[in-house]
């Protein structure tokens, strides 16, 4: 389960959006609670100015009788102290004090006068309230006792004047609040994971019914293509990518099954030839010559099978060899002076002349490779050109591809059909098997060129008009200077081009 990216997916989005819920529910508290705090501070403050107000006017009782301000139409009460006149203010019938608003928010006050004494306070206040301490005078000052929040200030006669109230209330408000944004806050969770489990099958269904699509494709089934609905999405273009390698596949499988049929051929034709000669000479009793002719022929077909086998032994090096590839260039020159070498004697027996017209240009090709590109170019001109006559290889710089080396191998012989041209490279293809009197070939040499050449990124074709016939392989040049060398092909200079 850890493994399946639905469920890794789903369990990121949804602890990143429970992480969004807590922090963005813990900040609204955060708001609430200063809030709250600010709403409790504000009524304090206007309570506290009202027992202020009152405590000011019991400054008058301190004063001579006639220094009394009263109205003409009003009695004034006498009171024996101040202590008389603010119980009678602030505790007396009909004051703000006994409103319901102080009996339910559990507000008090208290009153000292400067010595500390206690002149007023209300019936509720705590039996643990006690004298704030205070230097300045003037500003509202709020502080906790206990579970209450207090504010205090001192008057202008000294007097410190200060109201409570519990924060029960306001608690009990606060939790029935945050019990709601719970309970809110787990509805949108739940529905945030629901919402999330959707849109997580909604991005992998696709991807597991691609891969129930790819894993469904056999070497039976190859041909069978993805299907998708969006085909220019990601996914679609995943699907494309894969449909596209399964193409390759199904073409390198047909291209392998060609292979395994052509070379059952090859190999059956020599074969049968061979079982029907030793079964008509074991037919009846022969003479000595009989027999010789027979084992000959046997012998020839039996040369023709090994040269079919070292070819698919060599096609099959060349294909590990191509894997394993080290990317190191190779000279050009010197590269076909190595193969005229190793062909010195197959060319002397035809009186062919090789003749190396090249650049000591470095190539992006490995030196094995392109020995065996020349050799089996040189050797196919050899075995198919016209006898006595000179085959020449030379070299220029490609005009339309910059950074590329034009590479033709040209030899005299009969002109050949497009037919011919088209399937040269083709495996087992021999354009004219009649004229391969030394049955040195399998019809894999040019097969191998061309994967070569494909593999380093390079081209090859094949041209022949006027009784001439010019392969033409492009090769991509190493960042080196080059040098223009020319040689011919007689022996000593080639072992000298060695050397």
């Amino acid at each position: 389960m850890s493994h399946s990216i639905r469920f890794r997916l789903q369990l990121w989005m949804s602890c990143l959006f429970t992480i969004i819920l807590l922090v963005a529910g813990i900040s609204l508290c955060i708001i609430d609670d200063k809030a709250r705090m600010n709403s409790i501070d504000s009524s304090l403050a206007h309570k506290l100015a009202a027992v202020h107000f009152a405590a000011r006017d019991s400054l008058e009782f301190n004063k001579p009788k006639a220094d009394w301000q009263v109205p003409p139409h009003k009695t004034a009460k006498v009171y024996d102290s101040r202590t008389q006149s603010l119980n009678d203010l602030l505790l007396g019938p009909g004051s703000e004090q006994f409103s319901e608003g102080w009996v339910k928010e559990k507000a008090y006050f208290i009153v000292w006068d400067s010595k500390g004494k206690r002149l007023v306070a209300s019936r509720n206040v705590p039996a643990t309230a006690s004298l704030p301490e205070v230097t300045d005078k003037g500003p509202v000052l709020f502080r906790w006792h206990e579970s209450d929040r207090e504010a205090y200030q001192v008057t202008a006669s000294d007097d410190i004047v200060l109201v409570g109230q519990s924060s029960e209330p306001v608690y009990a408000e606060q939790i029935a609040w945050i019990q709601q944004l719970a309970m809110l806050g787990t509805a949108l969770l739940v529905a945030v994971i629901w919402g999330v489990r959707r849109i997580t099958d909604t991005i992998i269904s696709p991807l597991e019914s691609l891969a129930c699509q790819a894993s469904a494709i056999s070497a039976d089934t190859i041909s069978r293509h993805i299907s998708v609905d969006n085909t220019k999405d990601e996914i679609g273009k995943l699907a494309g990518v894969l449909n596209e390698t399964f193409a390759r596949l199904e073409t390198a499988f047909c291209k392998q099954k060609q292979f395994v049929a052509d070379a059952a051929h090859e190999l059956r034709t020599p074969l049968a030839a061979i079982r029907t000669s030793i079964q008509t000479s074991l037919s009846r009793p022969r003479s000595a010559d009989e027999y010789r002719m027979t084992l000959e022929d046997i012998s020839t077909r039996t040369d023709r099978l090994c040269i079919l086998s070292e070819s698919l032994l060599s096609l099959a090096k060349l294909e590990e060899s191509l894997e394993r590839r080290q990317e190191t260039p190779a000279p050009c020159a010197a590269t076909v002076d190595q193969c005229i070498f190793q062909l010195q004697e197959q060319a002397a027996l035809k009186g062919v002349q090789l003749i190396n017209v090249t650049a000591g240009t470095l190539l992006e090709i490995d030196a094995v490779p392109l020995q065996q590109l020349f050799t089996n170019l040189l050797s196919n001109a050899i075995t198919y050109g016209e006898p006595d006559t000179d085959i020449v290889i030379q070299s220029s710089a490609c005009a339309s591809l910059p950074g590329q080396l034009v590479i033709d191998v040209i030899n005299a012989g009969p002109t050949l059909s497009a037919e011919t041209l088209r399937c040269m490279f083709d495996r087992f293809y021999r354009a004219d098997p009649a004229r391969d009197t030394t049955n040195s070939h399998a019809g894999l040499g040019l097969t191998i060129v061309k994967k070569i050449v494909t593999e380093y990124k390079g081209a090859v074709s094949v041209r022949s008009h006027d009784n001439i016939t010019t392969f033409t392989v492009t090769l991509p040049v190493a960042q080196q200077n080059t040098v223009t060398t020319a040689s011919k092909n007689n022996k000593e200079h080639t072992h000298d081009a060695l050397i």
